[in-house]
């Protein structure tokens, strides 16, 4: 089952695309080529597997869309931007 709608299906934003590039690509630290410390980081470093297309429209969602009144209860002040709380007065009015 698809979280997304299907019109965001396949378009997940640069950002996103790029942090996942940063952590499973060359010198990333869930790339296995990526020297270490343990003593199999081969092993230890391609346990994490890469984020699939269903996962990263989440991020990529969530970063644009979160939710404020879970960061008001469980955070302290601050949590988020206030581009974070425009955007949700701009369009969501309705919250």
């Amino acid at each position: 089952m698809h979280l997304i709608s299907n019109s965001l299906s396949g378009h997940a934003p640069t950002g996103v695309d790029a942090l996942t590039e940063r952590k499973f690509g060359p010198g990333g630290p869930f790339n296995p080529e990526t020297p270490g410390y343990y003593k199999d980081s081969k092993r230890v470093r391609s346990s994490a597997h890469p984020h699939n297309e269903e996962f990263r429209e989440c991020v990529a969602l969530q970063a644009q869309h979160l939710d404020p009144g879970f960061y008001d209860h469980f955070y302290e002040k601050g949590a988020y931007l206030d581009t974070h709380a425009r955007h949700i007065e701009r369009w969501q009015p309705e919250r």
